[in-house]
């Protein structure tokens, strides 16, 4: 159950990476934290199927209580993930209000990023092939980046 969690939020990790929203090192800050949680408690359980295959009941009581003892780690994972949070958010904030209000800008940035954005097309076929999900959710980030967030200006001088 919680690989699968775990799974799903590098997904969503992966895509605000690829959005640029905010720097790779605040992004971080949760990332950490939760791979960090998600290693102790997955050698918890672990620890916990070994005293169960042994018939060890103290190796299983062991990790009973490693899995409790990875709960300590909850604490600064919510203070760090609740931080990337907030700086996500506000950063949505201020790209919604510039960027996905105006139809214009979008224009602007498909003219400027085309290319990329083809490119990106390319790599999406391929990661559905190779079902590369991680890589799928970075690339989709990229293109809300390069549809959305990035601030190309509008310059019509051919000069």
């Amino acid at each position: 159950m919680f690989n699968d969690f775990h799974y799903a939020l590098e997904l969503i990790y992966e895509f605000i990476r690829g959005t640029r929203l905010v720097k790779k090192s605040v992004l971080d800050v949760c990332e950490t934290r939760l791979t960090n949680f998600m290693l102790v408690w997955n050698d918890a359980q672990d620890y916990i199927e070994m005293g169960q295959m042994l018939e060890d009941p103290e190796a299983e009581l062991e990790g009973i209580f490693r899995v409790f003892d990875s709960f300590l780690l909850l604490t600064d994972l919510g203070r760090g993930c609740w931080d990337t949070y907030w700086r996500v958010g506000n950063s949505m904030q201020k790209f919604v209000a510039k960027n996905v209000l105006s139809g214009e800008r979008t224009l602007v940035n498909l003219m400027n990023e085309y290319f990329i954005l083809a490119n990106n097309i390319s790599v999406f076929f391929a990661d559905y092939f190779f079902k590369d999900w991680l890589s799928f959710a970075y690339y989709s980030g990229d293109t809300v980046y390069r549809l959305i967030v990035v601030q190309h200006e509008a310059n019509f001088n051919f000069k």
